[in-house]
C-alpha cells in the first residue's frame, strides 16, 4: 500500500505547520527546522494514515458476482481452479478474540490464527482449514484452499454488534442451519423456523448498525422469498435443495412448510411506518417468531394437507436501503 496516496492532514497539526513557519521566518535555522518538519510528517503517517490498514477481523463474504472473464483472470494469476460450491451467503466471521463461525457447505465454528500468510482454521470438532491470503485490502480477501488449490474471493465488511446473541454470524443464531439426526415435532420445527427467523432479523439489523447500504437477500436458502417490498412463501416443489436438506426428511420439510402457510393465511404482517427497507424487514421477521409461539392447534391441521401455494406478505438478488 502506498502510504503517501493515504495521507490526510490532521486539522490540528495543520495549525502545528502555520505555527512552524512563522517561527522558521524569524529565528529558527532552515536545518533545524526541516528536522522538525520531518519528524512533524512522521507523525501525521502514523496518527492519520494507519486507519486504511486492512485487517482479517471481519465478515468475509464469498464474492460470486465475478464475470468469467474475471474468474478466468483470477485462477491464471493464483495457479488455483475455481469454487462453484459458494454463493454470496457463503460467509467467514473472524472475530477479535480469536474465534471464527463460518457457513461454506455447512455451518462450523472454532479458533482462528494468521501465521506469516497462512490464516489457519481449527473447527471446534479439531478439523483444520488452511487459507493462503494472496491478497488482503481493507474490502477484499482473495484466499486459496491449501487442500483442494480452490480460490476464494471475498468481500469484507464490519462485524460489530453489540453482544454476540445480535450477531447474525453467531452460533445462537444459526442453529436452524444444523441437520438434526432424527425426526422433529412440531414443537422442534417451530424452533428451527423461529430461530432461522431471527438469523433474518439480526441480519437486517446489523446491517443498520454497520451502515451496509446493499444485502443480498437471495442467496440465503429459506421457506421465503423475499423481495425489494416484502416476501412471499416460497412452494414447497421450487424451494432450494439447501433449505430442504437442513431437516431430518422431507416430511419434516412439507410440515416446516405447513406451519408457515397457514399462519401467513391467518395473520398480516403490521410493516412498520418507515422509509428504512432494513428496519421493516427487521421488524416483520420479529413478528414472525412471535408466530412461532402461537398455539398451533389454534391454525395447524393435525394432518399433512395438499393443494398449498404460496402465501404472499410484500410491503423483486440485492435490495437497496433507500
Amino acid at each position: 500500500m502506498n502510504i503517501w496516496g493515504k495521507i490526510r492532514l490532521c486539522p490540528a497539526l495543520a495549525q502545528r505547520f502555520s505555527i512552524c513557519k512563522f517561527l522558521t521566518n524569524l529565528t529558527a535555522p532552515l536545518l533545524v527546522m526541516r528536522i522538525y518538519l520531518l519528524l512533524i510528517f512522521s507523525i501525521v503517517i502514523i496518527s492519520c494514515g494507519t486507519s486504511e490498514k486492512p485487517t482479517l477481523e471481519k465478515v468475509w463474504f464469498y464474492n460470486d458476482n465475478l464475470s468469467q472473464e474475471e474468474q478466468v483472470s483470477n485462477v491464471h494469476k493464483y495457479g488455483s481452479t475455481s469454487e462453484y460450491g459458494f454463493t454470496g451467503a457463503s460467509f467467514l466471521n473472524l472475530r477479535a478474540d480469536g474465534k471464527f463461525t463460518s457457513f461454506f457447505s455447512a455451518f462450523d465454528y472454532g479458533e482462528w490464527k494468521l501465521k506469516d500468510s497462512i490464516l489457519l482454521l481449527t473447527t471446534h470438532n479439531k478439523g483444520k482449514l488452511s487459507l493462503e491470503i494472496k491478497a488482503l485490502n481493507k474490502d477484499q480477501m482473495v484466499c486459496i484452499n491449501k487442500g483442494n488449490q480452490k480460490l476464494y474471493p471475498f468481500n469484507g465488511c464490519k462485524n460489530e454488534v453489540s453482544s454476540g446473541t445480535e450477531s447474525p454470524f453467531s452460533i445462537a443464531n444459526n442453529l436452524w442451519r444444523v441437520k438434526p439426526n432424527h425426526k422433529e415435532s412440531d414443537a422442534e420445527l417451530r424452533t428451527r423456523l423461529k430461530n432461522h427467523f431471527r438469523w433474518w432479523e439480526k441480519y437486517f439489523t446489523w446491517a443498520i448498525v454497520n451502515k451496509i447500504e446493499e444485502l443480498d437477500i437471495k442467496s440465503t436458502a429459506s421457506v421465503l422469498d423475499l423481495y425489494g417490498n416484502g416476501f412471499e412463501l416460497k412452494y414447497y416443489d421450487y424451494q432450494f435443495p439447501e433449505w430442504k436438506n437442513i431437516f431430518y426428511d422431507t416430511s419434516n420439510c412439507w410440515r416446516a412448510y405447513e406451519i408457515v402457510y397457514y399462519l401467513m393465511y391467518k395473520k398480516n404482517i403490521d410493516w412498520p411506518k418507515t422509509e428504512n427497507r432494513f428496519e421493516g424487514f427487521a421488524s416483520a421477521f420479529k413478528q414472525l417468531q412471535q408466530w412461532m409461539d402461537i398455539d398451533p392447534k389454534t391454525y395447524l391441521p393435525a394432518k399433512e394437507s395438499a393443494n398449498l401455494r404460496p402465501a404472499t406478505k410484500r410491503l423483486a438478488g440485492k435490495i437497496q436501503n433507500e
